[in-house]
């Protein structure tokens, strides 16, 4: 088990950094998955960061991606990477995953057992558990983040997270179907609570937004002053690339191999909105009231000991994608703003704690 993840996180939401705490935790997926192709690894995207189960004749590839990531993120961010590793067979819980295939190219990996809880938990905890250092780099390709980010087709826009506290397998995952319907029940079906919607998808023409995937992937064999030059380039680029897709978006043009007028749709399609990694995460659309009924049940079963959860609630989402090929194989990463999943995190964390305290 591989996991990766900003330190200090928090505080560089607070400083407005969102979209780079974003753009490091999308890119580990890709530099990962670039290392071990054409094979797959099961992963979860944390919005901070990522978790992967890997087979061992991948760690040595895994590792060297994942140092490229932490130089990455130190030169080109001046954010600090934690990346840790553990057995599977040094846990005390099973790791227990699924391959689960919603649409053509969206593949996702549902994991249940607690085991990968734990391992994030000691990773954390455990300096033995740390990647050893080195040098290397990543490569990051088929990363984009061009979108801007796209305001709630309903009154809020939110992250959630719940973790059930049943004993048993049984318990847990009566507490998940439970919970699901409820979100289903105020929220609406996929459709109704899907956090993005096609009227608030755009390609962003912001420097300032393009930035994190110019950086990402500019890498630092040059000197500093080229690296900067190629930054810019790439800039300019996304920013052309972005103003044509737009417009052949608009037009319903076909050009390389896609349909261009199907794009946003097929964004929505292949977007990871919904997961399972021994905690139910889900980015939403809901209104107020709504989302307060809702609420109201999760602090019940709070309080009943069934569950625990952290929520962050704004007005918006944005997505990191992974692209195979332009405008044909791609599957998109969602996150509220402002923090997202990184931020209930926090919540759900001090949730946890409380009532360890209380027992």
């Amino acid at each position: 088990m591989f996991v990766a993840d900003i330190v200090n996180s928090t505080q560089a939401i607070e400083a407005g950094r969102f979209r780079d705490i974003n753009t490091l935790g999308g890119g580990t997926i890709a530099a990962v998955l670039n290392a071990v192709r054409p094979h797959r690894v099961p992963y979860v995207f944390g919005g901070d960061g990522a978790t992967f189960c890997v087979a061992a004749d991948q760690v040595a590839a895994v590792s060297d991606a994942l140092r490229g990531c932490q130089d990455m993120a130190r030169e080109g961010f001046d954010l600090v990477l934690r990346v840790g590793c553990i057995s599977v067979a040094a846990l005390s819980k099973p790791v227990r995953a699924t391959r689960f295939q919603k649409a053509p190219h969206l593949i996702q990996y549902f994991f249940i057992g607690n085991g990968l809880s734990e391992a994030e938990a000691r990773i954390k905890r455990d300096p033995a558990c740390a990647l050893p250092p080195g040098r290397a780099e990543a490569d990051f390709s088929g990363f984009e983040c061009r979108w801007n980010e796209i305001p709630s087709k309903k009154q809020r826009t939110l992250s959630l997270l719940v973790q059930a506290m049943g004993a048993t397998r049984a318990e847990r995952l009566a507490t998940y179907s439970a919970l699901h319907t409820k979100i289903e029940h105020w929220l609406g079906d996929e459709t109704g609570r899907h956090p993005l919607n096609l009227s608030g998808l755009s390609l962003s023409a912001n420097p300032d937004k393009l930035r994190g995937e110019a950086t990402l992937k500019t890498g630092f064999s040059l000197s500093s002053w080229r690296r900067r030059l190629s930054q810019w380039h790439r800039m300019a680029v996304l920013w052309l690339q972005n103003r044509v897709g737009n417009v052949w978006m608009r037009r319903g043009m076909q050009a390389l191999g896609a349909e261009w007028g199907r794009y946003k749709a097929d964004l929505i399609t292949h977007t990871d909105f919904f997961k399972l990694d021994d905690i139910y995460r889900t980015v939403v659309s809901a209104d107020d009231e709504d989302w307060e009924a809702l609420h109201r049940w999760l602090q019940s079963q709070q309080a009943q000991g069934t569950l625990c959860f952290g929520v962050h609630v704004t007005d918006a989402a944005m997505v990191t994608c992974l692209v195979e090929k332009t405008g044909v194989e791609h599957l998109h990463f969602v996150d509220s703003i402002d923090g997202g999943y990184a931020v209930a995190a926090r919540q759900l964390k001090q949730q946890l704690q409380r009532d360890q305290k209380d027992t």
